[in-house]
């Protein structure tokens, strides 16, 4: 009979409880490789409660997803029942038990597919109770905890579409990147009274609401020299007054200059970028 060994030989049997179990391994990387081995081929080894070895036993690839292989050689892993195929007179894996201490928390109308190896799990859970669908990940590793969600097609043009009738919340505790190779539009409408506010960027342009006002974010460099040039201007003025302005006696010149060399007609101090910048805005 092929894969069982000599003990089964000339036995006749047709349902057997055992576990899997892997070959002896040289490291880590080999029992990776021979894992990867076991899902292509989809066949495992299995040591029979009985003392026998079933090696290359076919698993339903469904039931491969649900079985857990050992750390190391020696050690068993998830307990499954085998049954000689009534076709092939060949040993297969039909059902893959769950450990006795695991808890199914599971309720009517729930639905769950979980993928647990010590403290790291993926869970995607379905409640159609009350319309519910929970995604939860853990991992104890310092790169892991990654949910990904790629779309693509033949013209590079996939879409994502995400419609909420309702609220959306998304929180991070760290940084939350928005990324786009071509435009990003971000807009809030209020539909009762026909208001919304955008803001619009595409390449180096940014618009804002629009620019349905014509308005314009002035650069603030642009505005410190267009401020130094009417300071400047000013302090001509002011300069000539005090220095060359006669008065006239009995027409009140003299008090008027006496103005021009006291506050607030003093020297005015060129304005600095850091006099008029916004220090929570950055461009």
């Amino acid at each position: 009979m092929k894969g069982i060994s000599k003990k089964y030989q000339n036995g006749s049997w047709l349902f057997r409880i055992g576990n899997i179990i892997i070959p002896p391994l040289k490291g880590e990387d080999d029992r990776k490789k021979y894992i990867t081995t076991c899902y292509r081929k989809k066949k495992v080894s299995i040591l029979l409660r009985d003392g026998g070895v079933a090696h290359n036993c076919p698993i339903p690839k469904y039931l491969l997803r649900e079985i857990s292989f050992p750390e190391v050689f020696g050690d068993v892993g998830s307990t499954v029942l085998v049954i000689i195929h009534p076709f092939y007179n060949t040993p297969m894996v039909t059902v893959v038990y769950e450990k006795e201490d695991d808890a199914d928390l599971s309720e009517e109308f729930e639905k769950r597919i979980q993928s647990i190896n010590g403290a790291n799990f993926a869970e995607i859970s379905t409640r159609g109770k009350n319309g519910e669908i929970n995604l939860n990940i853990n991992s104890d590793q310092e790169d892991g905890g990654i949910v990904s969600i790629n779309v693509n097609n033949l013209s590079r043009a996939g879409k994502l579409k995400i419609k909420v009738i309702g609220e959306a919340d998304i929180y991070t505790s760290s940084k939350c990147a928005l990324y786009s190779n071509s435009e990003v539009d971000l807009r809030v409408e209020d539909l009762d009274n026909d208001i919304s506010s955008s803001i619009n960027i595409k390449g180096s342009e940014i618009v804002l609401n629009d620019n349905i006002l014509n308005s314009f974010i002035a650069d603030i460099n642009s505005l410190k020299d267009r401020y130094n040039l009417i300071e400047s201007k000013l302090n001509s003025i002011i300069k000539i007054v005090r220095d060359t302005w006669v008065p006239v006696a009995t027409d009140g010149g003299a008090a008027l200059k006496l103005l021009f060399t006291s506050p607030p007609f003093e020297d005015l101090v060129e304005t600095e970028v850091d006099d008029i910048k916004d220090e929570k805005i950055k461009n």
